[in-house]
């Protein structure tokens, strides 16, 4: 088997931040040749695709250990591209701060130094392939499809507040260090920062070396050599050395949350948000199909099959099995039908537009009440559209609440519909509205933190939230009806 990304953690809680959110994905455990186990997905993409996701655990931090993690993934699954995941420290800066991500364009190793009278000096090496410089040049162009990636419940936690009175007491390092700290930490957390400011991902070098950074001198002697470093960890020049064969140069980047900046005590909420907030966006990187799958056919084939149980890991092989088979019918679309009030006409046409690649590709086939004719047969139309229907959006709003025909007919014979298990039905909360005795109360309603559409500030990004959702109803359905 062929691994499109290859995923490398170290610490417990990294390794979880990434298998927690792709565990729904998982296929198996799977052996290698060299006898090292990995956790193998098949993750649906936003480009109808299917990529091959290994994930795999160091038993320690260091360089050493990454690199023979690394060297076993290279000759076991020969992937695309090589990721490692998890938290580092950032160096003091203006434009990012704690529980932000940093994507590595290039990545220094410091690992190699020397003591001259009492002076380190370090021989700095590391690179960048050209695919990871492409990738990292490119990522704001993919903005829309990495949108949500940040929001609160893509990461599962609140963002941690800062004491300030706290970060003046427990700074650490000389004077020009200590102030830039200082100044960093309030212009992001001060009077004059956003409350509610969600994570950012930047592009930028990342050191790495076999140290634990609990001072300030040595940092301030790399940047002295590398003036464009924004953060430190332990782990991606051991994953960049394996990439470095003599057959083949294997692209490896770094994806990692700030949990510390150098020169500040640790605190450990940090360091749990910026496991969440690595993860969260790796997941969203895999998912927005950047990297393209080396095998579609043999990818899809796991997305549609029922994942083995991955407590008894099989040995990779040449086997069916192994590589599994590509239906060469192409499924019909599932039939969409979206119930809405008139006066909510706007959120029906964002949302559709949020739902044209679904279309495209053959995934949905969408109708609503506006496309059927006028006269009295309207209503038999819209209730044997409904009968037809696989998924069925409701879209909530006071208006809709207040229409006893898209309550009491629409609505109802949905719900009977779902309750027969012959439809999903998803309510989608489009603006503020009391749904707590409604017969969808108990359903999990869009978005999943009940905040309505129209109070999102950045509404295409919701609704790309919102349509990446329904594409997982679909794909479950999918899977579902294979299965029977």
């Amino acid at each position: 088997m062929r691994a499109d990304i290859a995923i490398i953690t170290t610490r417990e809680d990294e390794f979880g931040a990434v298998f927690d959110r792709l565990e729904e994905y998982l296929l198996e455990a799977l052996k290698g040749p060299s006898g090292r186990t990995y956790a193998i997905f098949s993750v649906p993409t936003r480009t109808n695709n299917a990529c091959a996701i290994s994930l795999a655990r160091g038993s320690e931090q260091g360089n050493d250990v990454s690199q023979q993690v690394a060297s076993d993934m290279i000759r076991d699954l020969d992937p695309q591209l090589l990721l490692v995941v998890g938290i580092a420290g950032g160096i003091p800066h203006n434009e990012f701060t704690l529980g932000d991500v940093i994507i590595s364009s290039r990545i220094h190793n410091f690992n190699l130094s020397a003591f001259n009278q009492q002076v380190i000096t370090f021989d700095v090496k590391g690179g960048i392939h050209p695919l990871v410089s492409n990738i990292t040049a490119a990522l704001p162009m993919y903005k829309s499809r990495l949108a949500g990636w940040n929001e609160r419940d893509s990461i599962g936690i609140a963002r941690p507040s800062v004491d300030l009175s706290w970060v003046q007491s427990n700074v650490y390092g000389d004077t020009e260090w200590h102030d830039d700290v200082l100044k960093s930490l309030n212009s992001h957390f001060g009077e004059s920062a956003s409350n509610t400011r969600l994570p950012l991902f930047k592009t930028g070098s990342i050191a790495s070396s076999n140290s634990l950074m609990k001072n300030t001198e040595i940092p301030t002697t790399w940047l002295k050599s590398a003036r464009s470093i924004l953060a430190v960890e332990m782990e991606s020049a051991g994953v960049l050395q394996a990439a470095q064969r003599i057959d083949k140069q294997y692209p490896a980047m770094a994806i990692r949350g700030i949990s510390d900046i150098i020169g500040l005590e640790r605190d450990e909420r940090w360091t749990s948000y910026a496991c969440q907030s690595a993860g969260a966006f790796t997941c969203a990187f895999i998912k927005a199909g950047i990297v393209e799958p080396q095998d579609s056919s043999a990818t899809t084939a796991h997305t549609h099959s029922q994942p083995p149980n991955p407590s008894a890991p099989r040995k990779i092989g040449n086997s069916p099995s192994a590589t599994g088979t590509q239906d060469s019918k192409q499924p019909a679309p599932l039939a969409l039908f979206i119930s809405y009030s008139a006066d909510d006409e706007k959120f029906k046409e964002e949302l559709e537009t949020h739902l044209v690649m679904l279309r495209r590709e053959g995934t949905i086939h969408p109708w609503h009440s506006q496309q059927t004719g006028a006269g009295l047969e309207w209503e038999k139309e819209i209730s044997d559209l409904i009968d037809r229907s696989q998924i069925i959006l409701l879209l909530i709003s006071p208006n809709f609440l207040a229409s006893d025909y898209l309550y009491d007919k629409e609505m109802q014979h949905a719900m009977e519909r779902h309750q027969s298990g012959d439809a999903r039905v998803v309510p989608i909360i489009i603006r503020s509205a009391n749904i707590g005795e409604t017969p969808f109360n108990k359903l999990q309603a869009l978005p999943r933190n009940l905040q309505p559409v129209d109070t999102w500030r950045n509404r295409d990004a919701i609704w790309a939230k919102i349509a990446q959702e329904i594409r997982d109803v679909c794909n479950n359905l999918r899977k579902s009806q294979k299965q029977s």
